[in-house]
């Protein structure tokens, strides 16, 4: 985000509440994680503007929060090992300690040159300059003679285990096998049939062999398990490597081009192109799918129409994601209702036509009337359940018609066919106006979050708090709707199947506040 944006999108989120704007921030940051939003201003805009019309559901917002909570956990860890570290460390010497030290040194140096009989046997094992160089540093850090610094902080060379040669701590084992005459204990280790390696060698099996060595984090090079160590974390970033290069290829099969398998993430979404169309010939249809608004000025209360109700459809559809039991029990009552509707709907209409059909056969050959002019709607939905109120409208435009035909050749009297079609768009508005308050439910913040986890005993404040609100505004959930038993017609919950197990702490949750029910179930639970 540039400088010059953020006073825009700062008068942006002030038309929203504060407690909310923070919410917005992480929407679009988890948003510009997957795909880069170019215009932040305009995002941010658009997302007030769904704020305010009621249909902004964050969809990804928990998971930048999670991103951020788990940074400052991994800030604050990696500070206290600094701090640990620090204390760990010898005191500095002071500059007195540091001189007695190094007098000390050259009085040693003096009494080796004097039992060898030449200084150059001071060399016989190693280079003086450097071997005085390391003593110096062991002496002047405040350190005797024949005291050593600690192996896991100041070790300048090691020696491999394997090869009983030394080695530097960067060089990797097989730059030392290859230069060295390799042991053949090197070639001890675990093997699986299932292992990605051409030798077969078992990352969980050698895991399990070197926990102690694992959980040091720097052994000692003279364990007898070292090389087979140093084996394990090359093997460990092998595979590493080899699944970042597999998920490169977009997991694609290994005779396929890098170049074709990245052409994967080039395709676009479906997409309708426009081409889906709703032709309403009827104004009562027409009005059911706008809906109607209050006149600014007066009170009174709006109507829900088609395109609110597919919107709040579209966001329980999103909330099932979040694994919240109630986004997947209200759109089954909906989608039931629905059904119901479509059916009292589909009887009228096979009464009607069967009167037009009895004319028909007497010789009468009416048809059913219809707009010179029908409204031509560009439907566009994004969630499958927006269709299905498509479908619901349609239905009910094709029954006023129906119903004003009968009524023109007299087969039917004015206030019977007003009374049919006043009762069917009623009942459009129940479901109508159903559907929207439970999208408003559980759309309120305190309830964003909730999920079938929440229910267990192992909840916090806030998960039981989540979960009494939920009752109180919708009932229990069922228990089949909970259990996954009865599913939505469409949902976006993923989950693996179940064990016996988990199926059975699902089933000894209290769905509803009976303090009776909910003591007895939870002793199953505590044992």
């Amino acid at each position: 985000m540039h400088a010059a944006e953020q006073q825009p999108i700062a008068q942006h989120l002030a038309r929203v509440p504060l407690e909310d704007r923070q919410i917005m921030l992480d929407e679009m940051a988890a948003s510009h994680r997957h795909h880069p939003v170019k215009w932040p201003v305009a995002y941010v805009g658009s997302l007030v503007k769904r704020y305010h019309a009621g249909d902004f559901i964050p969809a990804k917002a928990h998971l930048e929060r999670e991103s951020r909570r788990l940074a400052a956990v991994r800030q604050v860890a990696l500070r206290e090992r600094e701090e640990q570290f620090i204390s760990q460390l010898p005191p500095v010497s002071s500059v007195e300690t540091a001189r007695h030290n190094l007098a000390a040194l050259r009085d040693a140096l003096r009494r080796q040159c004097g039992q060898g009989g030449k200084r150059g046997s001071v060399a016989s094992n190693t280079t003086p300059g450097k071997s005085a160089e390391a003593k110096f540093v062991a002496t002047a850090t405040g350190f005797s003679l024949s005291a050593r610094l600690p192996a896991s902080r100041f070790r300048q060379s090691r020696v491999n285990a394997a090869t009983d040669q030394s080695f530097h701590p960067e060089e990797s084992l097989m730059v030392t096998l290859r230069r060295t005459q390799v042991d053949a204990a090197i070639d001890a280790f675990s093997r699986s049939s299932s292992s990605p390696f051409v030798d077969g060698y078992d990352l969980d099996g050698e895991r399990a062999i070197l926990v102690d060595l694992i959980a040091d984090g720097d052994p000692d090079p003279a364990d007898p398990l070292f090389a087979r160590y140093q084996l394990y974390t090359e093997r460990e970033q092998s595979l590493q490597s080899m699944q970042d290069l597999h998920t490169m290829r977009q997991e694609a099969d290994a005779l396929v081009t890098v170049s074709n398998a990245l052409k994967i993430r080039q395709i676009g979404g479906l997409s309708s192109d426009g081409g889906d169309r709703m032709n309403l010939h009827t104004r009562d249809a027409m009005r059911m799918f706008l809906g109607r608004s209050v006149k600014p000025g007066e009170k009174g209360y709006p109507m829900a129409g088609g395109k609110r109700v597919a919107a709040a459809l579209r966001a329980l559809w999103s909330l099932s994601a979040n694994d919240n039991p109630y986004a997947d029990w209200k759109p089954i009552e909906i989608s039931e209702r629905i059904a119901g509707l479509r059916h009292a709907i589909a009887l009228e209409q096979r009464n009607i036509l069967a009167k037009l059909d009895a004319m028909k056969q007497k010789g009468l050959d009416y048809t059913i009337l219809q707009s010179r002019e029908p409204a031509s709607l560009v439907l566009g939905f994004a969630s499958p359940y927006g269709y299905m109120i498509a479908t619901l409208l349609v239905e009910l435009d094709y029954l006023v018609r129906v119903v004003k035909s009968a009524v023109l050749r007299d087969l039917i009297t004015s206030s019977s066919g007003f009374h049919r079609v006043s009762l069917a768009k009623h009942k459009c508005l129940s479901v109508f106006h159903f559907a929207v308050g439970c999208q408003q439910a559980l759309s309120r913040p305190e309830l964003i979050r909730l999920c079938r986890t929440d229910f267990l005993p192992i909840g916090d404040a806030a998960a039981k708090q989540r979960v009494e609100s939920a009752r109180a505004l919708l009932g229990p959930v069922p228990k089949d709707v909970f259990m996954g038993q009865a599913q939505p017609r469409h949902s976006r919950r993923r989950v693996k199947h179940l064990s016996d197990a988990e199926l059975r702490l699902l089933d000894s949750v209290p769905l509803s506040d009976d303090a009776e029910e909910a003591n007895s179930a939870a002793k199953p639970l505590v044992q």
